[in-house]
């Protein structure tokens, strides 16, 4: 579905990704796992071209995302739920999430809003529809991304950290969207720090360390026997 190839990004004398080489499957969820400072959410920044590499390839199902010709249209297709909600703070629930379908895909105002009310269904959140973002919850709001996501009806979402600004007791409504989401046929790359909720949704892991693919196996694999040193050290801290 995603295919990086030879992936280098820097931020001034900071090395933050080193030679990134990944397939990531078409259907499957993904989660990128590893210290803070190894790369993972900038590596997601520039599936979606949010940052632009410095060298290297990316594709999208055979497609080479060029930032200069084809951003738009690609970013329709790869949707982003970011750390920090990222909502409009002016606009209800409702509009939030039908924003892009009317800017963007230029769907009308009723089929907007269909498909919008749907969504907010579908994550629990229908009930805020005319609430503003200033008087939800965080879980609440990160549950308004993820429709507004889901409202563009992508082929991929980036989740980059999403539970990370979240208080403890709001973490697991969102976990609980979020593997809704597995089981639906899209495909999911996920950056998090929640190792339980990797085992149980992720069909492959990704270990990053200073700025490298460490290491990647299916899920079982990778938490039951980890093959690398560096991988196993970084188990033992966090479990």
């Amino acid at each position: 579905m995603i295919k990086v190839v030879n992936l280098e990004k820097s931020f001034d004398d900071l090395h933050v990704l080193k030679n990134i080489n990944y397939n990531f499957k078409k259907g499957k969820t993904t989660v990128i796992i590893g210290s803070s400072g190894s790369g993972k959410s900038t590596l997601l920044r520039c599936i979606n071209m949010l940052e632009k590499p410095d060298s290297g390839e990316i594709f999208l199902e055979d497609e080479l995302i060029d930032y200069s010709k084809n951003i738009k249209e690609v970013r329709q297709k790869i949707g982003m739920v970011f750390q920090s909600f990222n909502l409009f703070s002016n606009m209800t629930v409702l509009n939030n999430v039908t924003y892009g379908l009317k800017v963007v895909k230029k769907e009308s105002i009723a089929s907007s809003n269909k498909i919008a009310l749907e969504l907010l269904e579908k994550v629990g959140i229908l009930d805020k529809k005319d609430n503003y973002p200033s008087t939800l919850s965080g879980g609440q709001q990160q549950r308004v991304a993820i429709a507004r996501s889901l409202a563009m009806n992508p082929d991929v979402i980036l989740f980059d950290e999403p539970t990370s600004a979240l208080d403890p007791e709001m973490v697991s409504e969102v976990l609980e969207v979020m593997k809704s989401l597995t089981n639906i046929g899209l495909t999911n790359i996920i950056v998090s720090h929640e190792m339980g909720f990797a085992k149980e949704v992720a069909d492959e892991i990704i270990y990053m360390d200073d700025g490298k693919i460490i290491e990647h196996n299916d899920a079982l694999t990778f938490f039951n026997n980890p093959s690398t040193k560096r991988a196993q050290e970084f188990l033992q801290k966090i479990l």
